[in-house]
């Protein structure tokens, strides 16, 4: 089979578009929903109240995806009879990352067509986003990442048919896209900033173009300039907190991140070894300069690799890094489209290649949908076990009564149950130390107060309930195990263990307590070391 040379193109497209939406529909419900998830949808309640998503003590996010959410999951509520417990009910709340990821297939296609002017290219393209473990992970969770690969795929279409074609809808819908991503994810002044870096290398070929960019630049900076203005002023707070939550990025930091655009989170050494290795190959080979592809060449290098090299340029100096391998995803998506150029620039062994490619994707696939992640931290920045939390409630729902209490020794259980099972609940501290160490780690105290993130010093959290259910996350999680030993091991001196129960990432124990009372702001001598990880809230 020759790559270069595939016949019915549109029918080649419709089954990749096919696969992609069947690999993007399969398990959707199958994962509780985790964290980041139970945020989104705890933001989305900010829609009937609009003027809260710009209230720094309600909301440090940009508003596209509390407003996306909010009224996805309103709609949701409301159409279906499901119980939000229900695996279907999650499955549901997840259609709308799913149909973004859809979407962003026959995008890419579209995106790398106008590139290269190659069938083809554009085919291979599609079939590599279609199959890839990173790009599945975030068309199944509830964020902001499947539009914001949308809006970035018609900025960058937007752009290169501005460039050739120089119509004033095309430089409208540059800038429009651009402004909206923005209000997505602060992250979007890399792409910003990346896009008139290829412009500038580009500015050759294109300087009659220089003052109609330059325009388009200074309309853009205006309608983003609040969200400018937010995102360094997040980037000052973070940088004052007193606990880093990743190590600073090195050049391995950054290979690695390249790795998992192919292969995704997941521990397989055998299979994503060899996959990076062919698609960094691949991807080199594809940035050859056939002919007249100057501009594709120079806009998908620059969309892969300026933000990795200028992140870790920035965090890898910093004392505070947010290095998170998800931030990359449009660069993951560039990535791709530089290597089905690759296999297309090979000619009949591209067949081979592309049969590598997928031989080597289906195990890392395994580990996905089997909830496996890499073992190391360096490997999954940013990411955690979407423990069961929905089986949790419903055992909380069937065996509540009158004065129990739900009580977790870490935040990283807060949003999840808030969702599933908004009852009495509370976080354990230590003592007054654990609220003053949160707020060192995580900044935002206002914010942390309003969602109640914060913890209650121990006893007063257990004085006035009759019995308690203690959730417990493990595996790889957010939660610091020497903290939960040491609050387990106290909840067993003071309170009689009745029940333990078992689940994927996570147990519930139900305790019934002796009379206590309450101690407020007391410090101890002795504090448990850790050093815990979370995403903001």
């Amino acid at each position: 089979m020759n790559v270069g040379k595939l016949r019915n193109p549109r029918l080649w497209l419709l089954c990749i578009v096919l696969l992609a939406a069947v690999l993007r529909l399969f398990g959707l419900g199958s994962f509780s929903l985790w964290y980041d998830e139970g945020a989104s949808l705890y933001l989305g309640n900010y829609v009937t109240t609009p003027a809260a998503l710009f209230d720094s003590s309600k909301n440090i996010e940009p508003p596209v995806n509390a407003i996306m959410t909010g009224l996805w999951s309103g709609l949701v509520s409301a159409l279906s009879p499901t119980k939000v417990t229900d695996g279907t009910h999650d499955f549901l709340l997840r259609l709308l990352p799913w149909f973004f990821g859809v979407l962003n297939c026959v995008l890419v296609y579209c995106v790398t067509l106008a590139l290269y002017r190659s069938q083809p290219t554009a085919l291979c393209a599609a079939f590599l986003f279609a199959i890839a473990p990173f790009q599945i992970y975030y068309a199944q969770e509830l964020r902001v990442y499947g539009l914001y690969i949308t809006l970035s795929l018609l900025a960058v279409w937007y752009m290169t048919s501005a460039l050739s074609e120089n119509r004033l809808k095309h430089w409208a819908g540059f800038v429009l896209s651009l402004a909206v991503l923005m209000y997505c994810h602060y992250f979007s002044m890399w792409l910003i900033f990346t896009l008139n870096v290829a412009f500038v290398a580009l500015l050759g070929k294109y300087k009659h173009l220089f003052w109609r960019w330059t325009a388009a630049n200074a309309l853009l900076m205006l309608l983003i300039a609040p969200a400018l203005y937010r995102a360094f002023a997040m980037h000052a707070e973070v940088q004052n907190l007193e606990t880093a939550w990743y190590p600073n990025p090195t050049w391995k930091t950054g290979l690695i991140t390249f790795k998992i655009f192919f292969a995704g989170y997941g521990p397989t050494v055998w299979a994503y070894w060899p996959l990076f290795l062919l698609a960094l190959g691949l991807w080199g080979f594809g940035m050859r300069r056939k002919g007249n592809m100057g501009t594709p060449t120079v806009i998908i290098a620059c969309l892969t690799w300026i933000p990795l090299i200028g992140c870790i340029w920035l965090w890898g100096r910093a004392d505070f890094s947010f290095y998170e391998h998800r931030l990359f995803l449009f660069s993951g998506v560039a990535a791709l489209i530089g290597a089905a150029r690759g296999i297309v620039l090979l000619g009949r062994p591209g067949a081979i290649a592309l049969g590598l490619v997928l031989l080597l994707t289906l195990p890392c696939l395994g580990d996905y949908y089997q909830g496996r992640l890499h073992p190391i931290l360096e490997h999954r920045l940013g990411m955690s076990d979407k423990v069961d939390f929905r089986s949790v409630a419903r055992v909380l729902e069937a065996q509540w009564e009158p004065g129990d209490r739900l009580v977790y020794a870490n935040l990283f259980s807060a949003y999840p149950l808030y969702h599933y099972f908004p009852r009495d609940q509370v976080q354990l501290g230590w003592d007054i130390r654990t609220e003053e160490y949160l707020i060192g780690m995580l900044g935002h105290e206002a914010l942390l107060r309003k969602h109640k993130l914060l913890p209650v010093i121990k006893e007063d959290a257990i004085a006035a309930a009759t019995r308690l259910w203690f959730v417990r996350t493990h595996g790889i999680t957010f939660e610091s195990q020497p903290f939960s030993d040491r609050i387990e091991a106290w909840l067993e001196s003071v309170a009689t263990k009745e029940e333990t129960l078992n689940f994927d990432g996570v147990t519930l124990v139900r305790y019934v307590p002796e009379q206590m009372e309450p101690v407020q702001n007391e410090k101890t001598n002795e504090w448990p070391q850790s050093n815990p990880s979370p995403s903001p809230p």
